[in-house]
């Protein structure tokens, strides 16, 4: 009986849980550079038109901040889970970029600074979004999702911002304000809260560095 429950509650609102908020803009020293976009899991973002990244060979990567502003996405998330995910968005960001660039402590000739701000996060719903993937309804919805760049039914996220400067002359090459989670049809990620928001992290970390190879455009 209590499953029969379930199973009507995940069908009842498992359509009004893909609505996506985009991260806001918020109040950061890019802000006056991002312009809209036509990407909804990164609805704002910034380019200098002469930036060549093949120019810079190492990166300095400050610990990530948590933003406090009254636009924070944070929800009922805990201080300890907010320093949880900023602290592995620093190591996933460092890891993942590290791997072509030099990791430095002084900025010098050639080298970049990473600015991130975690600026909102949620947790997966216990049960529903482990059900809500394996239910037919659930897993409909969540393949839309997928195709879509959307994030799945129930599912955890992200929110963030990268700032990325000159560590020289602090001059602004790139930002963007963005959302991530984990693969929407991905039942493996929505097993623990914070599981989807890293794999979240991770994707956040992977495309930052396939930006940053592209050199000039």
């Amino acid at each position: 009986m209590w499953l029969r429950g379930l199973v009507a509650c995940v069908m009842a609102l498992v359509l009004a849980a893909c609505a996506t908020t985009p991260p806001p803009s918020v109040a950061l020293s890019s802000s006056a550079f991002l312009r809209p976009t036509s990407d909804k899991t990164k609805p704002y973002a910034y380019r200098r038109p002469d930036v060549n990244f093949a120019a810079y060979v190492s990166i300095i990567i400050p610990p990530t901040a948590i933003y406090a502003g009254p636009d924070a996405q944070f929800g009922k998330m805990s201080a300890t889970d907010r320093q949880a995910l900023a602290s592995y968005m620093h190591q996933e960001f460092s890891k993942v970029l590290g791997r072509r660039l030099q990791l430095v402590a002084q900025p010098g000739p050639g080298t970049l600074r990473a600015r991130l701000t975690l600026t909102g996060a949620e947790a997966s719903t216990p049960v529903l979004s482990t059900v809500s993937h394996v239910l037919p309804v659930g897993l409909v919805v969540n393949a839309g999702a997928q195709a879509t760049g959307g994030r799945g039914t129930f599912s955890g996220w992200v929110s963030y911002a990268v700032e990325i400067e000159d560590a020289q002359t602090g001059t602004l090459l790139y930002a963007h304000v963005a959302s991530r989670s984990a693969n929407a049809l991905d039942i493996t990620a929505n097993f623990g809260g914070l599981d989807a928001a890293k794999a979240g992290v991770r994707s956040a970390a992977d495309q930052l560095d396939k930006e940053l190879a592209g050199g000039t455009r």
